[in-house]
């Protein structure tokens, strides 16, 4: 989607760099969002 390939796409990178950091992200259903849309972005 074009929102997903804009200005949301920095915030998803930020967003997987933080879990990198802290794993508490990665119990956080938006990150795991994120996170799918991050990678149906990189297939599209």
């Amino acid at each position: 989607t074009p929102w997903c390939m804009s200005e949301r796409l920095w915030q998803v990178e930020r967003t997987l760099g933080a879990v990198l950091i802290d794993t508490r992200y990665l119990s956080s259903p938006e990150v795991l969002l994120r996170s799918q849309c991050y990678e149906k972005c990189i297939e599209a």
